[in-house]
């Protein structure tokens, strides 16, 4: 008897464990990528050209209050791997450092969620940046190390096609232009101003 009340014990705090389990919100925003804090713009999945100016932009989200760093910066790692191979810094493929900024916002789950979540979000933005030629086509992977937890995305670099102009410019007149028509009459050129009598 003391053994079923001993196995009925451990079944109920096995049960509560478990429910509290499940009633813990990851550490995320829901822009984010489940199970991950931090957002990576432009998205996963996104083609983009050599040469083609863009922003690139990672965003921790962490929950209101929660303890950061004063040098939040140091919270976030990224690394950006090359087609061939080579891992490189942001700051070293740009060129330029980082705009770095903060808010709160507040994220609802959906629309009929009534208590949406706060959170502190801290951005590092590299802006009007581009993938230089010398890049290469092929995949690129960009890695983010948050607090603990590890965000990948890939984008596909392309290059840029080579296309001949075909361009066809048509000017059609019928010479009633009234600065035209009154130099013809004249026989003086047109660009002759104040000699028109």
């Amino acid at each position: 008897m003391a053994l079923s009340r001993r196995m009925i014990a451990v079944a109920l705090l096995a049960a509560l464990a478990g429910l509290t389990a499940a009633r813990q919100k990851p550490e995320r925003h829901y822009g984010c990528p489940p199970g991950k804090n931090a957002c990576v713009y432009p998205i996963d999945a996104t083609t983009l050209q050599c040469e083609t100016i863009f922003d690139f932009q990672v965003a921790l989200h962490v929950p209101e209050n929660a303890t950061v760093r004063k040098d939040w910066r140091r919270e976030i790692d990224v690394q950006i791997k090359l087609p061939n191979g080579t891992q490189v810094l942001p700051e070293a493929l740009f060129g330029k450092k980082p705009q770095m900024r903060m808010w709160k916002i507040q994220a609802f789950e959906d629309s009929a969620d009534e208590t949406p979540e706060g959170f502190d979000s801290y951005a590092i933005t590299w802006r009007n940046v581009i993938f230089p030629q010398s890049v290469g086509k092929g995949p690129v992977v960009v890695t983010v190390k948050a607090r603990k937890v590890v965000t990948q995305v890939k984008y596909e670099i392309r290059q840029p096609k080579k296309r001949r102009a075909k361009n066809v410019v048509l000017l059609i007149g019928d010479r009633h232009v009234p600065p035209h028509d009154g130099c013809r009459q004249t026989g003086l050129p047109w660009h002759v101003p104040g000699q028109i009598q």
